[in-house]
């Protein structure tokens, strides 16, 4: 198995139930995206989710099929950059995902990056902004060239 260069299985929320399978794609996500990621940015990368197990995955609200309850997905910011400057250096330097979603909590003022990576099927290389507004639910839109946050 990969040896974990700036992540820890506490990060990923592993533990000594979480499936074989699970904790492969964990480490996959972090040798194959957040690893190079954190190389090229020379600065701490700061997981908020990344493995969710069914049980928690609800009570956080999480999408009954999210791929953070296959260990492949992890919301992530980086102090000292925006969300557009993160998402830009994975775009510009072919950070390999299955999907990257810019995500803005207009409700809890706060931004992050999820970003994903499949191991066993092809990735999708999918780009969203997703926005949530007060008493709304969150919007979905593909990002198409640049990225701007209204």
């Amino acid at each position: 198995m990969y040896k974990l260069k700036y992540f820890t299985e506490a990060e990923m929320r592993i533990t000594k139930d979480t499936p074989l399978d699970i904790i492969q794609n964990c480490y996959n996500l972090a040798e194959f995206v957040l690893d190079p990621l954190r190389d090229l940015i020379k600065k701490p990368i700061f997981v908020n989710s990344w493995y969710r197990n069914p049980v928690y995955n609800a009570k956080v609200g999480g999408e009954k099929n999210s791929q953070h309850t296959f260990g492949e997905a992890a919301d992530i910011v980086v102090k000292g950059m925006t969300v557009e400057a993160v998402y830009a250096t994975i775009i510009t330097n072919n950070i390999p995902f299955d999907q990257v979603i810019v995500e803005y909590d207009n409700v809890n003022k706060t931004t992050w990056i999820h970003i994903s990576f499949r191991s066993l099927t092809k990735n999708r290389k999918s780009k969203l902004k997703a926005v949530k507004e007060v008493g709304k639910k969150w919007v979905y839109t593909p990002i198409k060239g640049g990225l701007k946050h209204d």
